[in-house]
Parts: C-alpha cells; structure tokens; sequence
C-alpha cells in the first residue's frame, strides 16, 4: 500500500516537479518520466527520516533530471561535455522555491470553473492563441478573452491571501 504522504505529495506537487524536471530535460514527456521514477524511488525511503518531503522531492527530480540529460546528451552528442549546471545549495532552493510556488498557482487554476481552467491552460501553459483557443473549445474569441481575464483575475486574487 502506497503511503498517504506520498499520494498527497504526488497530487499537490506532481505538475511543479514536471515543470522543475522540463527546464533540465526539455521535455514535457522526458519530465513525466524523471518525476515518476522519483516517485517510484520515494516508495523505498524511509519518509520518517526526511525533514522536509517537498525539498527532498524537489531535489531528487532535480538530480534525476540532471543525469537524465548527462545521459542523453552523451547518447546523442557523443565527445561532447554534457550541460554543466550549477548544482549550488542557493540555485537548489531557488528552484525549489520556484517550483512550490508553481505549486500553488496549478491548485490556483484547478480552483477555477471547468471552461476557464481549460482556457488558462491552453492559453498560458500550452501557448496556444485566444483564436486557437476558442477553435479547440467551440466558443467563441470573446468568450475565451472574457475567460482569460477573470481568471487571471481570480488566480490574482487566490495566490494574494
């Protein structure tokens, strides 16, 4: 049986270790599988003995990442160096930071009506344009416009309090 820490960390902080694991990989699906190999890892630890098991999340996405792409980066560029980074404790908590925050603006957006949550992650995690938008969604320009705004508005207000 999967320990409940573990199924509220996964659910509260899955989507910011993507986006953690994204910026080293460069992938969305690459990330995906960094940060449940974590997960998968996470099962065999000893979770009594972590201080924090965000920080711990974070920083094993992190350095899964980071070999993942060493890996990657000597299977398609052989003789070259991989990347170097800069594995500082202040860029680590930084990047934890980051992605805890990213954290609560995704609970931001899942807080939202069904339609404007679909609009905000077309518009503003997936890139696509308001006529895109509104071409996916079968609605029209104004809607999605109207849409984007006030839950931008809201997320606003949410992350504030």
């Amino acid at each position: 049986m999967i320990d409940e820490r573990i199924q509220k960390l996964f659910a509260e902080h899955f989507d910011a270790a993507v986006y953690l694991a994204r910026k080293i990989v460069m992938s969305r699906e690459e990330a995906e599988d960094v940060v449940q190999e974590v997960f998968i890892r996470m099962l065999d630890v000893d979770l009594d003995a972590l201080g924090s098991l965000q920080g711990f999340l974070y920083a094993c996405t992190r350095n899964r990442a980071l070999d993942h792409a060493r890996k990657n980066a000597r299977l398609t560029r052989p003789g070259l160096p991989p990347e170097e980074h800069d594995d500082s404790p202040e860029t680590l908590a930084r990047e934890i930071e980051h992605a805890e925050s990213l954290s609560k603006l995704m609970k931001a957006i899942e807080q939202l009506p069904r339609q404007s949550r679909e609009v905000v992650k077309l518009v503003y995690l997936s890139g696509r344009s308001y006529k895109e938008t509104a071409k996916h969604l079968g609605i029209s320009l104004a809607t999605v416009k109207t849409h984007a705004y006030r839950s931008i508005k809201r997320i606003r207000e949410t992350l504030s309090k």
